[in-house]
């Protein structure tokens, strides 16, 4: 009785003479396409829980970026504050004596107003640190989500059935001299060189 055998990859099925496959080769390949769909699955999770982790990084940048443009308007205000009120101190110490007293609640003021542009730049200084700590977070889920992608390449590839692959014949007389082409090497990437044979 005739035997064929298909070459497919790493995996070679038996088949009879009709072309269908034998009832153990078919559970074989059953249960190796229902390992490969399990971890199609898993990856697809993996690569969900990364992009919503990418989302809230994103929104979160967003958010500091927005506080801290918002600081940094203030604080320029409050610098031509400063200047105003330096350009009238200035004229104030023109003036006579009688004009010190105002000229001092204008050095108060003054004070006063730089002591918040102090604070105003400590938090700025704050949100910069934070937005460059969220920025780091993103490129980081960004380099995992990339080395995902390339693993799911690994998990998508289409069992090929035996009818839809070059067939290799090997051939058995009826006197039991079984003859054969020679050997060839199959190989896949990523894993060891093979021997398939018939």
């Amino acid at each position: 009785m005739r035997k064929l055998v298909v070459h497919v990859g790493y995996r070679d099925y038996a088949c009879n003479e009709s072309g269908t496959e034998t009832k153990e080769r078919t559970r074989h390949r059953w249960e190796n396409d229902s390992i490969r769909q399990k971890l199609r699955n898993e990856k697809k999770e993996e690569i969900k829980e990364i992009s919503e982790k990418v989302a809230q990084l994103k929104t979160k940048n967003k958010g500091a970026s927005y506080r801290m443009e918002t600081w940094q308007k203030l604080r320029n205000e409050k610098k031509e504050e400063i200047k105003e009120i330096s350009e009238k101190v200035a004229q104030l110490k023109t003036k006579n004596k009688g004009a010190s007293y105002r000229m001092e609640t204008w050095q108060k003021l003054r004070n006063e107003k730089k002591e918040e542009i102090k604070e105003i730049s400590e938090k700025v200084a704050q949100l910069k640190t934070k937005n460059k700590g969220a920025s780091y977070r993103m490129e980081t889920c960004k380099s995992e989500f990339r080395l995902h992608e390339d693993d799911w390449d690994t998990f998508i590839e289409r069992p090929v059935h035996p009818c839809e692959s070059n067939l290799h014949l090997e051939t058995k007389d009826t006197a039991g001299e079984k003859t054969r082409p020679n050997k060839q090497r199959s190989r896949r990437p990523g894993q060891k060189e093979d021997l398939v044979a018939g």
